[in-house]
């Protein structure tokens, strides 16, 4: 068995290099190559239940970090064959080699099944000789994830069938060798505030001081793994609402205040409440002056306003003026509308000043037909059948200069119409109309138009048919009543069966040779077996059907004794129970001693047949002399 006893030197050594190499950058790409020489020999770790094959196991440490705030990002495995040597015996069978990768296994220990199989991260089959190999394997910081002082795995199994002698000590044995090499390089990389999946870091939030005294409870966020700044310190700004004032005194700039204060933010003077608050001068406490004015009304003269000195407010509104009537004041005479429509030349007398009426609107002359407008409008003059009357009338009452009258004849191009629902008297149609001129029923449009009746839309009937099936009664179809258009197929119709329709009962053969006159009952109409075939009588034993059968005819000395009897019952013979006799030449015998009454032989024996006794070979034995027999002296 091979043994790892250099395997950790090579580690301590690559561990000590990259140690060094990346001291002050936890960035790291970590390589770890070990070949067969490094590999333990054993059975296959994986937990599967067995049986298990013998293979090279490797164990690669991760290691430790460098860095708080490092992790491992990805492991890549490449594996090379160097070479492939097999030894196999007969009767064993190497169908193909294995690559395991695992993680969280236990350190190998050389027990078969020692690493469950929820540690495997992949297992591929490859020819008996292996092939090329690589992979990488990202950190996804789920089960199985790759952390610092992790064990990752990678074994070379070849798989040999249970069967084989010594087959779970194949490498031992010699039946197979493979030189190779493993390459395992973990690359890793940074925590950090902005970094997802395994890289993204936890982080605190925690109280600090921006050095703004207008901002309060000021936090910073920092990575938990090193302490470093994710988000800066800052603080909630205060305003006005929530930090600490001073009200003071201050000038709003306006004169007609007094009394005015300012408030502002204690921690950078921001001015929370304007210069104001002032108690302003009114019209009762400040001094006015009395100045002429007009109030816009023509009617009046003479007024005077009083306003505050301060800003002009004023105090007592423009008035006071004395009023103009039409007895004092300008008027002015217009034409004007009395609101009779029948007179004209009307006239109004108005004050200038606010129009106010001093002499009513009045004195027209009346109008009639000859001197007023007229309007001519269009009317009826009760002929349905004429359009286009008019009438004029005066528009100031209405009264009728012209009677209605005028009108043009219609007819059905120019009249107004009626469409109405009627019958041409063809069946197979409906939805008829006919047009008619309103004035006077005159038809405009003949009974026409009707849409063609279908299955849909007409009446139908349904009659009794024939589908041309045998096999079925009571068919129908559905015809349209105005044109005999079929609307459903003949069909519908009750399949017949043996129990409804006609039969008919024909001879037949059972098959059986010992029955005859065998009948079978058929549906008509398409021969179905109403009564499958039967009903035979015994057939006449006569021994014109024989059957030869074995038997013991009770003669020993016979051997393949048959006997013929009828088929169709075994108990009427027909040639009576006979074999083939046997004799010295055919039949077994036996050599038994005997004596042959000849007192100058020994061992004496013949052979018997052994089924009557008789005799094959007659009794002798062999002749002795002096130096055989017994003597004498």
């Amino acid at each position: 068995m091979h043994n790892n006893k250099f395997k950790p030197c090579v580690l301590l050594s690559l561990l000590l290099v990259f140690t060094f190499a990346f001291k002050s950058v936890a960035q790291q790409t970590l390589t770890f190559t070990e070949t067969q020489v490094n590999a333990t020999v054993g059975l296959d770790r994986k937990d599967f239940g067995g049986p298990y094959s013998q293979g090279y196991h490797h164990d690669f440490n991760l290691g430790s970090s460098i860095s708080p705030c490092e992790r491992i990002v990805s492991i890549s495995v490449d594996i090379s064959i160097q070479s492939y040597t097999p030894n196999i015996p007969p009767g064993c069978s190497h169908s193909n080699t294995f690559y395991n990768t695992y993680y969280g296994c236990a350190p190998y220990n050389g027990m078969g099944g020692s690493c469950p199989t929820s540690n495997v991260i992949e297992e591929l089959p490859f020819p008996p000789a292996g092939a090329p190999y690589s992979q990488t394997y990202d950190n996804d910081c789920n089960p199985n994830t790759f952390d610092f002082g992790g064990n990752f795995s990678v074994d070379i199994v070849p798989v040999f069938t249970t069967g084989c002698t010594n087959g779970q000590d194949a490498v031992n044995q010699g039946y197979v060798a493979l030189m190779y090499t493993i390459t395992v390089t973990i690359q890793t990389d940074l925590i950090s505030c902005t970094g997802t999946g395994c890289l993204e870091g936890t982080t605190t939030v925690q109280p600090c001081n921006d050095g703004d005294p207008c901002t309060e409870n000021d936090m910073e966020t920092i990575l938990d793994c090193d302490g470093s700044t994710c988000v800066p310190c800052m603080g909630t700004p205060i305003d006005c609402s929530t930090g600490p004032t001073t009200t003071l005194p201050c000038d709003d700039g306006d004169p007609c205040t007094t009394g005015e204060t300012v408030t502002t933010l204690d921690c950078d003077g921001t001015v929370c409440v304007p210069c104001g608050g002032g108690v302003p001068i009114d019209c009762s406490t400040g001094p006015t002056t009395t100045l002429p004015c007009d109030d816009g009304d023509p009617c009046t003269t003479g007024e005077t306003v009083t306003t505050l000195d301060c800003d002009g407010t004023v105090c007592v509104p423009c008035g006071g003026g004395v009023p103009i009537d039409c007895s004092t004041g300008p008027t002015t005479t217009l034409p004007c509308d009395d609101g009779d429509p029948c007179t004209t030349g009307e006239t109004v007398t108005t004050l200038d000043c606010d129009g106010t009426v001093c002499v009513p609107c009045g004195g027209g002359v009346p109008i009639d037909c000859s001197m007023g407008t007229t309007t001519t409008l269009p009317c009826d003059d009760g002929d349905p059948c004429t359009i286009g009357e008019t009438v004029t009338t005066l528009d100031c009452d209405g009264t009728v200069c012209l009677p209605c009258g005028g009108g043009v004849p219609i007819d059905c191009s120019m009249g107004t119409t009626t469409t109405l629902p009627c019958d041409d008297g063809d069946p197979c149609t409906i939805g008829e109309t006919v047009t008619t001129l309103d004035c006077d029923g005159t038809v405009c449009v003949p009974c026409g138009g009707g849409v063609p009746v279908d299955c849909s839309t007409g009446t139908t009937t349904t009659l009794p048919c024939d589908d041309g099936d045998p096999c079925t009664a009571g068919e129908t179809e559905t015809i349209l009543d105005c044109g005999g258009t079929v609307c459903v197929p003949c069909g519908g119709g009750v399949p017949v069966d043996c129990s409804t329709g006609p039969t008919t009962t024909l001879p037949c053969d059972d098959g059986d040779p010992c029955t005859t006159g065998e009948t079978t009952t058929v549906l008509d109409c398409d021969g179905s077996i109403c009564i499958p075939c039967g009903g035979g009588v015994p057939a006449v034993e006569d021994c014109t059907n024989t059957l030869v059968l074995p038997c013991d005819d009770g003669d020993p000395c016979t051997i393949n004794d048959v006997e013929t009897v009828e088929f169709c019952d075994f108990g009427e013979i027909c040639v009576p129970c006979a074999g083939t006799p046997q004799d010295c030449s055919t039949g077994t015998t036996t050599v038994q001693a005997c004596d042959d009454g000849d007192p100058n032989t020994i061992n004496d024996v013949e052979t018997i047949l052994d089924c009557n006794g008789s005799i094959c070979v007659p009794c002798m034995g062999t002749v002795t002399d002096c130096s055989t027999a017994p003597t004498t002296v």
